[in-house]
């Protein structure tokens, strides 16, 4: 299973650099750790030149693990 792709970015909406997406509903939610601290020093140690640090973190939503979009996927059990 392949994770869905990011939203297309609106201009109204800026897109977040850290962010948490449902998989089942499709909601994100922007996160805000120190990204910047963590690509600079991954690049760093891997010799790269950062240019659009973005982080998406795939995933179950509460509201659909507690069974508001209907059963989940096997194996995604409930935490």
């Amino acid at each position: 299973m392949h994770p869905p792709r990011d939203p297309a970015p609106s201009s109204a909406t800026p897109e977040p650099s850290c962010a948490l997406v449902c998989t089942r509903c499709g909601a994100v939610v922007a996160i805000d750790p120190d990204l910047r601290a963590l690509a600079a020093s991954a690049a760093s140690r891997n010799g790269f030149e950062v240019r659009a640090p973005r982080l998406r973190l795939f995933g179950c939503c509460a509201a659909c693990r507690a069974g508001a979009a209907g059963p989940l996927p096997r194996g995604w059990g409930r935490a």
